[in-house]
């Protein structure tokens, strides 16, 4: 990766398998005749890569048939612009809606409310995304405290939610009215089980 930037933490430039040799005016981004590698980049966004949006580059360059500046006039720049929202969540295989309310330290029900499509929160397909909680726009005169109080979690989850607003209020500085917050109920967690989970799981601690 290169031009704007490497891929981000996590991502990686996956080798997929050859192409079949395909028959093609010589020109550029054509095969040529010749065989072509396929790979893939694969990213799973990760907590805390949340409210920012991701530039990065690839650089596709013939190594084997041509030598110095024939390979840069063969070469092709393909570029990416990923940006990850706040508040959803990409189901993975094997997950369970369960799984991830306890990660979230929020209650499974309330998620299954956020996202009216799935009818059955034990049989959700893997890759689904996943509403976590409303979006709250930030007042004039709010506070950390007067969210939580009116949301009924704690200041503590919605940084934890919020990577973006964490690191301004490790600044010191108040909340920028009209930035929008991830909040999500808090729920005393001793354990949730489902038909499907087939055993109780625990919430994840979550350190601040």
């Amino acid at each position: 990766a290169d031009g704007s930037g490497p891929l981000p933490a996590g991502a990686q430039l996956v080798y997929v398998g050859e192409a079949p040799e395909v028959a093609a005016p010589a020109k550029r981004g054509a095969f040529d005749g010749c065989g072509a590698s396929d790979y893939m980049v694969v990213w799973y966004p990760q907590r805390g890569q949340e409210a920012v949006t991701y530039d990065f580059c690839v650089n596709v360059q013939d190594r084997g048939l041509c030598l110095g500046l024939a390979c840069a006039a063969r070469a092709v720049d393909r570029c990416f612009s990923v940006a990850v929202d706040k508040c959803r969540y990409c189901l993975a295989a094997g997950e369970t809606v369960m799984a991830v309310a306890a990660r979230y330290r929020t209650d499974w029900i309330q998620v299954w409310g956020a996202n009216p499509h799935i009818t059955n929160p034990d049989d959700v397909a893997a890759w689904t995304e996943l509403v976590l909680g409303p979006t709250y726009s930030v007042r004039p005169r709010d506070t950390l405290q007067r969210v939580a109080d009116r949301f009924g979690t704690t200041p503590g989850n919605i940084l934890a939610a919020n990577p973006d607003v964490a690191a301004v209020a490790a600044a010191g500085s108040p909340l920028q009215v009209g930035v929008g917050l991830c909040v999500m109920p808090a729920v005393c967690w001793g354990g949730a089980a489902s038909p499907a989970a087939g055993a109780f799981l625990d919430a994840p601690p979550i350190v601040f």
